[in-house]
């Protein structure tokens, strides 16, 4: 669209809201902490998962068992943080902990107890994670900065980067762990120019593995941005395409019996992205009779296929994500623009599945895989070029606001902000279509339902509202159109 987008008002000329607000903290309820399901109208309810396959899921919902099509639901329960434990990280962004692992050949075997094998070929992994960082953003930014980053190269020899505790980053090829004997430390073979060194394990705090022979199907986040992008009001081309406005959009959507794609979050802090499930039967006897035990085939993103017992992989769910292709995430798609006012000298780009700082998106305790980060004042305008009737999402500040200013005791509440949303009917002029009203730190997250039915241009705005932008990092939460 050529046609001029909504202005932006200088966070400064925001006029600032009245009063100050006292937030009573309390304590969640037992019934708080249930898991949910999230319908595709938005509403939620509480509902414990009792069954699961590929197309259609179960919830007991009070006393009453409950099939769904999957493409009925939004999600279901909530993420797990991972613990400091080891983990693979893959190029297309699942992450498996494992209970242990080690390297054979080109491959890294890892094991995981609801899994029947888990062997991955080291050009499918992006990273081994050994120790994590013990501030959550802090790690999310790390795990953006490896799927997006690739290591030096050399021609002859495949180039794995070990990073260590100390901050040091030794280059060379992993063979894998030393047999532990008696009471030394684990330690880790490297084949270096010079020869091979062993480290121990407890000064390694990742492995980032070499990407020379990466697969050409193999896809990685698109890279952080930092405050120092400032991006175009004009329509993004090839020429002026930036790493964030140029992600490539998601396949277009089909018919709704399309095959649905997953994200999955496991007890242990697993997150798997999945293209497609599929349900086979095992035998398990010596003449080949099947039980009627069921295994799931899980297709990963990057081509990898995860062979799982579908009853033990239940229990160790507690988030569900569908992802049907009738509905469009924005974060998947491109952008027509992007435009930050910013209230001094620092600008900030947005942010795809993460929060504008560059961490997950958490917005009341919770963590979403799916959305948008924005700082106040910006604008962020997509051209549909499909019909659409519904536009949906949840609306909050970013959890981290709240670490923002550390030491400050009114840190938690800081962030407010106004979430704005103009549309183009097809008539080339912008039009009001929603205005949330003032949203805080600390607030419960904002329900948007749209009629947008006949919209040609969607934007998405974000004005500062008390205290100028502090800590205004704005999340769209499942942002979607349907």
């Amino acid at each position: 669209m050529d046609t001029p987008l909504p202005r932006l008002s200088p966070a400064w000329q925001v006029a600032p809201m009245l009063a100050l607000v006292c937030w009573l903290t309390l304590a969640p309820s037992g019934r708080a902490a249930e898991p949910a399901v999230t319908w595709r109208d938005g509403r939620r309810e509480h509902a414990e998962l009792s069954g699961f396959a590929p197309d259609n899921l179960r919830f007991r919902i009070g006393s009453a068992e409950r099939a769904v099509p999957a493409a009925d639901i939004i999600a279901w329960g909530r993420l797990r943080e991972p613990p400091r434990g080891p983990a693979f990280l893959l190029r297309s962004g699942s992450l498996i902990v494992v209970e242990d692992w080690n390297v054979v050949q080109d491959r890294v075997r890892g094991e995981a107890f609801w899994l029947t094998e888990l062997a991955v070929e080291k050009r499918f992994l992006r990273a081994t994670i050994l120790g994590w960082s013990t501030d959550a953003m802090a790690h999310d930014r790390e795990l953006r900065t490896w799927l997006a980053t690739s290591p030096p190269q050399t021609p002859l020899l495949a180039r794995d980067q070990l990073l260590l505790e100390s901050g040091d980053t030794v280059s060379g090829g992993v063979l894998g762990w030393d047999e532990a004997s008696g009471d030394e430390p684990r330690r880790l073979r490297l084949r270096l120019a010079r020869g091979e060194t062993r480290i121990p394990a407890d000064a390694i705090r990742a492995i980032l593995w070499s990407q020379a022979a990466a697969p050409s199907s193999a896809t990685a986040l698109p890279p952080a941005s930092t405050p120092a992008e400032l991006y175009p009001l004009e329509k993004t081309t090839a020429a002026n395409a930036s790493p964030l406005t140029a992600r490539p959009p998601a396949a277009a959507a089909a018919a709704s019996d399309a095959p649905i794609s997953w994200i999955l979050g496991l007890r242990d802090g697993s997150l798997l992205r999945c293209d497609r499930m599929e349900t086979e039967a095992t035998p398990s006897t010596a003449s080949g009779k099947s039980t009627g035990a069921s295994q799931l085939v899980l297709k990963l993103r990057d081509g990898i296929d995860l062979i799982c017992d579908a009853a033990a992989l239940r229990e160790e769910l507690v988030f569900v994500q569908p992802l049907p292709a009738r509905v469009r995430y924005l974060s998947d798609m491109d952008t027509t623009s992007y435009k930050h006012v910013p209230l001094f000298s620092q600008p900030w780009g947005f942010q795809r599945d993460a929060s504008a700082s560059g961490g997950a998106l958490r917005c009341d305790g919770q963590r979403y895989p799916k959305g948008l980060g924005m700082h106040a004042t910006s604008r962020l305008a997509f051209t549909l070029a499909e019909p659409h009737q519904r536009f949906r999402a949840l609306l909050g500040i970013d959890d981290a606001a709240a670490r923002r200013g550390a030491g400050n005791p009114t840190a938690g509440n800081r962030g407010s902000v106004i979430f704005r949303v103009y549309v183009d009917r097809g008539t080339g002029k912008w039009e009001p279509a929603f205005a949330s009203g003032v949203v805080r730190g600390g607030d419960k997250p904002v329900s948007l339902d749209l009629d947008i039915a006949g919209v040609r241009g969607l934007a998405l705005i974000v004005d500062a509202a008390d205290h100028g932008d502090q800590g205004d990092l704005a999340n769209w939460l499942d942002a979607r159109l349907e």
